[in-house]
């Protein structure tokens, strides 16, 4: 009987392991990319912007990422430089086949009395104006 119970535990021991590392990764997965700056998020390219609203208190910024395989918005971050507001915007491909998402995005960004010439979409080295529309 003793023999049972050590394959028990050593049976418990290794599904709470790894249980331990599916969790781990997939916290890595949903929070990690904020470690990386902009070099995760989504291209500016890849993306539709629908609409782009600037008035004296905040910046919205709606769109979608299109494409027929479904993909989840888990968020966004920004910063200010010369009068510019840059926007790094991330999705999930694993997430969005669970909840079957529809890729949109709406964004609200508090102004905090700074000026604002563009505001731009940044993923790695590049970026694509979104605010003023260029003609």
């Amino acid at each position: 009987m003793r023999k049972g119970k050590k394959f028990v535990k050593k049976v418990a021991k290794c599904l709470g392991i790894v249980l331990a590392c599916v969790v781990v990764l997939f916290f890595i997965g949903r929070y990690g990319w904020r470690l990386f700056g902009y070099q995760l998020c989504r291209s500016g390219e890849s993306l539709g912007v629908s609409e782009v609203t600037v008035n004296d208190t905040e910046v919205y910024v709606h769109g979608f990422e299109p494409g027929s395989f479904p993909n989840y918005f888990i968020g966004y971050r920004y910063h200010f430089k010369d009068d510019n507001l840059y926007i790094g915007i991330k999705y999930s491909n694993l997430i969005g086949v669970w909840l079957e998402d529809t890729g949109e995005f709406s964004i609200h960004i508090p102004r905090k009395g700074r000026k604002i010439n563009h505001v731009y979409i940044k993923s790695g080295t590049s970026k694509r104006l979104v605010w003023p529309k260029e003609n």
